[in-house]
């Protein structure tokens, strides 16, 4: 888990100008001094798997390395569904309350 202090959560198409920006982002914490979950340390790591290992992209390093050696067959990323029906509904924290979203809504 990363601890850099970025609050922000975004699902951004993670690339070298995506790399090099990163040390200009501004932070909600200082270094190491409160843990705040966020998917840019996730996606960095990511694209640097992809480089040592030529440029495969991330998603087939997770299926080759990780899912289908477990088994897991029906495991699969948002950009390879091809029935939005066959996927687990996802969940928000609202006032206290589980809600549901449409599916649609992470398309």
């Amino acid at each position: 888990m990363e601890n850099r202090g970025i609050s922000i959560i975004v699902i951004l198409n993670y690339n070298c100008y995506f790399c090099r920006r990163l040390r200009y982002h501004r932070t909600e914490y200082d270094l190491r001094t409160k843990f705040e979950y966020n998917n840019y340390m996730y996606g960095l790591a990511g694209y640097i798997a992809e480089q040592l290992k030529g440029g495969t992209p991330w998603e087939d390093l997770v299926k080759t390395h990780i899912l289908n050696p477990l088994g897991m067959t029906s495991t699969t990323f948002s950009r390879d569904i091809d029935d939005w029906n066959n996927l687990a509904a996802p969940y928000v924290l609202y006032e206290d309350n589980l809600v549901a979203l449409q599916k649609d809504l992470i398309k």
